[in-house]
């Protein structure tokens, strides 16, 4: 039976990347819960944003994402719900469009995300390719964009000694040359029993282009504050069994 997955490429909350490998034997276990900073028993989080402190009393969010795994430890849904199909072995078969490529290395991280349309007058879409360190967590991601006014995205992950993210930085380039910098950096408020993230703090300073006094296209850094929660769904060990 064929699972549906979902997968997205996504700029705030990270995937993914490494080497290629061409053998169609799957890993016996996956762990794309490390994607997300997540324990690998995870098998839902739902997560919610808040404009601010208010806003969280009230539980008045202003976005909420969900994200699905299974029990082999892949992502069956992720905050852009593009669909994907794995077999019941864990291998890649199809994706939610007829040139949608992923995939993983030996270790049965995601290697790579192809999502490019190659007609001349199709959509454009995009490659990601993330690099991990030695835990088998993302500290980078690299986009590259096609037929869009972006160009390319650089992503770097600082974390601590436990994996947990700290920040997020990141560099865009613009088809006309601008380049437009942000950094995320995380306070991390509450935790469960397992050890997983139930509240946080998210600052963010950005750059934002806007005309100064000449009409000149300038860079004003911005900054906001958001609050973030989820909550979490573990497997048993009887349904990993």
């Amino acid at each position: 039976m064929k699972s549906k997955i979902f997968l997205g490429a996504m700029v705030a909350t990270a995937l993914l990347f490494g080497g290629c490998d061409s053998s169609n034997k799957a890993p016996e276990r996956y762990n794309d819960q490390l994607n997300y900073g997540l324990t690998e028993n995870v098998s839902k989080t739902t997560l919610h944003r808040y404009a601010d402190e208010e806003s969280f009393k009230r539980n008045r969010p202003m976005t909420a994402f969900e994200i699905e795994f299974n029990a082999l430890g892949q992502v069956l849904t992720d905050m852009d719900a593009q669909t994907i199909e794995y077999d019941e072995n864990g291998n890649f078969v199809s994706g939610a469009t007829p040139y949608f490529e992923l995939t993983r290395d030996k270790n049965g991280r995601i290697a790579a995300i192809k999502n490019v349309d190659p007609a001349e007058d199709g959509e454009g879409g995009y490659i990601l390719t993330p690099t991990y360190n030695e835990l088998g967590m993302p500290i980078a991601e690299d986009y590259q964009f096609f037929k869009s006014n972006v160009v390319s995205m650089h992503l770097d992950f600082e974390r601590d000694e436990t994996g947990k993210l700290l920040t997020n930085k990141a560099v865009r380039k613009n088809k006309d040359g601008m380049e437009l910098s942000s950094i995320m950096t995380y306070e991390y408020l509450d935790f469960d029993a397992s050890g997983n993230w139930t509240k946080r703090k998210v600052h963010t300073d950005y750059d934002s282009p806007t005309l100064d006094s000449e009409g000149n296209r300038v860079l004003e850094q911005v900054s906001m504050d958001v609050i973030e929660t989820q909550s979490l769904e573990y497997y048993t060990e009887e349904a990993e069994s």
